[in-house]
């Protein structure tokens, strides 16, 4: 069975407005409206919050993959480079909620969950790998150019799957 958030259904209607297509909604410009009035009448995070999501996330994660050593490091790096280079103000403990409802799926069975996972950090590991830092002097060639622009639409797709599931996956 494909993976519906169980804490979004029971809010009735709202989730038409929080973290949805806006085709779902009744009108784009609501739901624009909407998720900026409630990005700003967040409050930040604290640190505890923010310590308690990393260690739920890092754990889900480690069972998401069974401890396989390349995912184990590659999903630990992504964690930790998202927790201290991101935004305080972009932090949704309901997409948070989401994120570990999906990694524990995922870890229950070999389903699609758990292939989304395994191909979203095996993609990130081989970029880790071909993306290592340049010297200054170097010339980017145009096998590298290539690659660059064919990750657009992965990125693209992966950004459009965050949104209409409510999710904070990368």
């Amino acid at each position: 069975m494909p993976w519906v958030p169980s804490k979004i259904l029971a809010l009735g209607k709202l989730p038409l407005l929080i973290g949805f297509p806006a085709h779902w909604t009744l009108d784009d410009g609501l739901l624009l409206a909407f998720s900026q009035n409630l990005a700003m009448s967040l409050p930040l995070p604290t640190a505890v919050q923010k310590i308690t999501a990393y260690r739920h996330l890092y754990r889900s994660l480690l069972k998401a993959v069974q401890y396989s050593k390349p995912a184990r490091y590659t999903a630990r790096d992504q964690l930790r480079r998202a927790f201290r280079t991101e935004d305080p103000a972009t932090f949704d403990q309901q997409k948070i909620d989401n994120t570990i409802e999906f990694l524990s799926y995922a870890a229950k069975e070999a389903g699609l969950e758990h292939k989304l996972v395994k191909n979203i950090l095996l993609t990130n590991w081989w970029k880790a790998r071909i993306h290592a830092p340049r010297t200054k002097g170097s010339k980017e060639t145009i096998a590298a150019e290539m690659q660059r622009k064919s990750t657009m639409n992965y990125t693209m797709t992966l950004a459009m799957l965050n949104d209409s599931m409510g999710l904070c996956l990368r």
